[in-house]
């Protein structure tokens, strides 16, 4: 299942978003990855024994889209779970 079709599966019945807005939410995660894709690339092929530190560095924003998507209020348009589902792509 793509990213897209699970930000629509999850953001359209909880939020009242439209398909359309739920899925041009997610566009920008899509930049974000790139650019944290080539960055880790670039720096474990430079840094020797660096992988552990990225692992744990690239885990903990997923950690805390979970808990921001978990602990937060879904009402209409509610921007805290959204941002925290945002996030979870960074992994």
């Amino acid at each position: 299942m793509s990213l897209q079709c699970l930000a629509v599966n999850i953001l359209t019945p909880q939020s009242s978003y439209t398909t359309l807005e739920s899925i041009l939410l997610q566009f920008p995660l899509g930049g974000i990855v790139f650019i944290f894709v080539l960055l880790t690339g670039y720096l474990s092929s430079r840094i020797h024994n660096i992988c552990l530190i990225q692992l744990i560095l690239c885990c903990l924003p997923v950690i805390a889209g979970c808990i921001m998507i978990w602990k937060s209020d879904w009402y209409h348009h509610a921007p805290t779970p959204v941002a925290g589902y945002t996030i979870i792509g960074f992994f």
